[in-house]
C-alpha cells in the first residue's frame, strides 16, 4: 500500500491562506459622479468634508444654476441640494458688477467656483465667486460668506486680484477651523517670470481678514493642501517630479494660530499627506518613490522611510493605529506601532470594482475609504483592524 507523504505548507502557500482571510470592505454607497449638462446641471468637484467630517462636498450645479451644491452625509448616504442666494445679494448690491457688463447673465458675469465651507452648527458657509468674463485684464477673486439661519448673504470680500500680463493669483482653500470660526486659504502670487512665488496664508472670519503667514517657495505648490483643525496647523507641500530640476522639494508646516512656518524636505511627488493623532508626526506618500516618509512635525528631521508600492494617491488614518493607501491595484494598511510604521493589510481593488482602475482624486476618513475611479464613487468601510 503505497504511503502518502503529508508536506508542511509552503511559505508562499501560507501567505495565500492569510490573504484569503482578509474581509473585503464592505460597500456602502456607489455615487455617480457623471457630468450633466441637461437640468439639474452637474460638475463634479474635488472631494472635501465640511461640517466637521459629517458631509461630503462632490458637485456643483452649471451655467444658471451654479449656485446649487451637491453634499451627501458621511452619516446615512442620503444626498443633500443646498442652493446659495448669490444672484439675491447682486440684484441688492449692483455695486459688485462691472458696469459694462451688467446686461449680460448673471453666470456670464461671476463665475461660482466651489463651496469653501459649510458649518450647520454655527449656521454659516462660504463659496467662492470670481469674474468670469475672459480677456478681462483684471480679474477679481471673492470669498461670499452665507448665514444658514437667514439664508443671506452675510459679507462679500474682496481676496485677491489677478493682473493680466503681470501677476497670477491661485486660491487654494486650506480649512475651516470651526473652533475658532474662521475660514483659511492659500494664496499664491506668481510674478512674471514664473519663478517669483509668494505664499499668504490668510483667516477669514466676520472680523478682518489676517494674514496668518507669509513666506517665499521656490517651486509650484501643490493643488491639494491639507488641514489639521484640531491642532490648528496645516501643511502646504511644493510639487516636483524630478530631482534634477531645481531645488529640493519642501513641506510647509504652519502654525495656523501662532503664524510660525517650519520648512522641510518631502518627497517626489507627494500624493498623500496624514497627520498623526497625537499631533507629534507627519506621513507623506510618494507615488513616484513608492515610500511613506514618517516626519517628526516639531524639528522636521525624517524618522523613518518604508516602501509600501508606487501608483498610490490617497493616505490618511482609518483609526488611531492605522493608516490607509490607496493605491491604483488595491488598499495597504500601514500599522502604526511604538517602533514605527509597519506594513499591513493588502486588500486588492477587484474586491471593490473590477476592469479599469485610477484612484485619483479619492480621499481616506475615520472607518470610511472614499474611492473615486473615473465618473464613479465607491464609499466604502474598509474595516480596520482593532
Amino acid at each position: 500500500m503505497a504511503t502518502t507523504l503529508l508536506q508542511a505548507p509552503t511559505a508562499a502557500a501560507r501567505r495565500r491562506k492569510k490573504r484569503q482571510r482578509v474581509t473585503a470592505p464592505k460597500l456602502l454607497k456607489k455615487l455617480s459622479l457623471d457630468q450633466r449638462t441637461n437640468a439639474p446641471t452637474f460638475a463634479p468637484a474635488p472631494l472635501r468634508t465640511m461640517n466637521r467630517g459629517e458631509l461630503l462636498y462632490y458637485g456643483k450645479g452649471l451655467w444658471a444654476e451654479q449656485q446649487t451644491f451637491y453634499l451627501l452625509s458621511l452619516h446615512d448616504n442620503k444626498m443633500l441640494k443646498v442652493t446659495a442666494p448669490f444672484n439675491a445679494y447682486v440684484r441688492k448690491n449692483p455695486g459688485m458688477k462691472v458696469q459694462r457688463w451688467d446686461r449680460r447673465p448673471m453666470h456670464e458675469q461671476f463665475h461660482i467656483t466651489k463651496l469653501l465651507y459649510y458649518d450647520r452648527r454655527h449656521q454659516e458657509a462660504g463659496f467662492e465667486v470670481e469674474d468670469a468674463i475672459g480677456g478681462a485684464k483684471v480679474r477679481r477673486h471673492f470669498l461670499m460668506q452665507w448665514d444658514l439661519k437667514t439664508n443671506a448673504i452675510s459679507q462679500a470680500t474682496l481676496v485677491a486680484r489677478s493682473r493680466s500680463g503681470q501677476t497670477y493669483t491661485h486660491m487654494l482653500p486650506l480649512g475651516y477651523d470651526s473652533q475658532r470660526r474662521e475660514f483659511l486659504y492659500v494664496r499664491q502670487v506668481i510674478g512674471k517670470d514664473a519663478s517669483d512665488r509668494t505664499i499668504f496664508v490668510i483667516g477669514f472670519s466676520s472680523r478682518k481678514p489676517r494674514v496668518v503667514a507669509q513666506f517665499e517657495g521656490k517651486r509650484s505648490m501643490s493643488s491639494k493642501t491639507y488641514f489639521d483643525d484640531v491642532h490648528h496647523r496645516a501643511l502646504l507641500v511644493e510639487y516636483a517630479e524630478l530631482a534634477s530640476k531645481g531645488p529640493a522639494p519642501k513641506g510647509h508646516l504652519v502654525d495656523t494660530v501662532s503664524g510660525k512656518v517650519r520648512h522641510f524636505p518631502i518627497p517626489l511627488t507627494t500624493y498623500g499627506v496624514a497627520f498623526g493623532a497625537a499631533g507629534k508626526r507627519l506621513y507623506t506618500y510618494s507615488a513616484q518613490l513608492g515610500q511613506l516618509w514618517t516626519i517628526d512635525a516639531v524639528s522636521g528631521a525624517k524618522l523613518q522611510s518604508l516602501k509600501v508600492g508606487k501608483l498610490g494617491h490617497e493616505i490618511g488614518r482609518v483609526s488611531k493605529r492605522e493608516l490607509l493607501l490607496l493605491r491604483n491595484s488595491g488598499l495597504r494598511f500601514l500599522s502604526l506601532t511604538r517602533k514605527g510604521v509597519r506594513p499591513g493589510r493588502w486588500v486588492p481593488i477587484k474586491q471593490i470594482y473590477t476592469g479599469f482602475s485610477h484612484v485619483g482624486g479619492s480621499l481616506v476618513l475615520p472607518r470610511r475609504a472614499l474611492v473615486k475611479n473615473g465618473d464613479l464613487l465607491y464609499i466604502v468601510e474598509p474595516r480596520p483592524a482593532r
